[in-house]
């Protein structure tokens, strides 16, 4: 990916709160030559607390935003090596990604806007994330499938390994790091 200068305000991290009017306007990153406004920092971490259903205290909410920021500047970086690469999310991918939402969610079909409006999701977040994703996928599979190749002797051995192990336990196994910053947290 490009090299990137980000460049975060303060006011992206700080407990202090600005009139909701100059919040709207200031902002938290710059991301090459594109801007993540403290909107879109508010407007995504609104959909991170309701989409987790978590209760956000002073602390939590302090740690969420540098994490949100972090995201969205990532996503941007994202976006914008896709768009180098003429890679872009259509309506169709879109409509899909809808679709998919509404059968998490357990949705009938089309309901998923309206869901969007009774639980007072930001709208514009939810479509910029699901972008982000489609259109990062894309340049991923675009390069990794110049990549990779299996051969069908490594089909053949994977196979065999699973008929060999049918019927034994399996566990997974994964490692959850914690950062803790002071003894107190």
């Amino acid at each position: 990916m490009a090299a990137a200068m980000v460049a975060t305000s303060m006011s992206a991290i700080d407990l202090v709160r600005p009139a909701k009017a100059q919040r709207v306007q200031s902002i938290a990153a710059i991301v090459n030559d594109d801007i993540v406004s403290m909107f879109d920092l508010q407007s995504r971490l609104q959909l991170v607390v309701a989409s987790t259903g978590i209760k956000v205290t002073p602390r939590l909410r302090k740690r969420l935003i540098q994490q949100v920021l972090r995201l969205l500047i990532d996503e941007r970086l994202q976006i914008q090596e896709a768009k180098r690469r003429n890679i872009t999310a259509t309506k169709r991918d879109m409509s899909q990604a809808f679709t998919k939402l509404e059968k998490q969610n357990k949705l009938k079909p089309g309901m998923f806007e309206s869901f969007i409006r009774r639980n007072n999701l930001p709208r514009k977040a939810l479509i910029g994330q699901l972008r982000a994703q489609i259109t990062w996928q894309k340049l991923i599979r675009r390069t990794l499938t110049r990549r990779v190749s299996v051969g069908q002797e490594e089909i053949d051995e994977d196979l065999a390994r699973l008929k060999a192990r049918r019927g034994q336990s399996e566990y997974r196994v994964a490692e959850i790091v914690l950062a803790v910053n002071t003894p107190e947290q």
